[in-house]
């Protein structure tokens, strides 16, 4: 078996194994909070989850070229209950800033889902206020860049994305700020990839 075939089918394997998981986790469910520990973080995993649910393809091609996650292993778990598309964003994302391969951080999501990703995220050494967790942050920019999708960054973003509007704290009742319109942007800026450019 040549070894991308072999990376195919371990990749096959820990996916199989996530949803077993997945089926005894009665206490964990997709609604689950991310507790990140940024409160920006957590209201654009919620806008990922709207990009993802329109445009499914183009978030998994995102994460196999730009986190290098396993496909096997994206379309198993986006086709998981128990996994958000936030959560799998998350995943690899961390993975990447913590030197870690995606598989590796899902199957500790797996197992300490009650701890939330800040917890999890911490015990791959990228503590909310990290250089490392400010990486992951700059990255989930990126993304949105590629996507063409309006956002809202925070102000330990802004200096670095002056042309991107200034999010302000959430509050009861607000549209998560990764929703949020972009002036800076404008009509073009969100129609220049059809079908990547999205507000769900």
């Amino acid at each position: 078996m040549t070894w991308p075939l072999r990376g195919a089918f371990a990749a096959a394997l820990l996916a199989l194994a996530l949803l077993q998981g997945s089926a005894h986790a009665q206490d964990a469910t997709a609604s689950t909070p991310p507790r990140s520990g940024d409160a920006w973080v957590d209201a654009t995993l919620a806008d990922i989850d709207r990009y993802a649910a329109r445009y499914p393809e183009a978030f998994a091609d995102e994460l196999v070229r730009y986190d290098s996650a396993p496909r096997a292993l994206v379309e198993a778990l986006l086709a998981d209950p128990q996994w958000t598309p936030g959560d799998l964003y998350f995943a690899c994302a961390l993975g990447q800033v913590a030197g870690q391969p995606c598989r590796a951080v899902a199957q500790r999501r797996q197992q300490e889902r009650a701890s939330g990703w800040g917890a999890i995220a911490r015990s791959f050494g990228v503590a909310p206020d990290s250089t490392a967790f400010h990486r992951l942050k700059r990255g989930i920019v990126l993304a949105y860049a590629r996507w063409a999708r309006p956002l809202q960054v925070d102000a330990s973003l802004h200096a670095e994305f002056p042309k991107l509007p200034l999010a302000t704290p959430p509050s009861a009742g607000d549209a998560p700020q990764g929703a949020a319109p972009n002036p800076a942007k404008g009509e073009k800026g969100t129609a220049k990839r059809k079908g990547k450019d999205g507000a769900a």
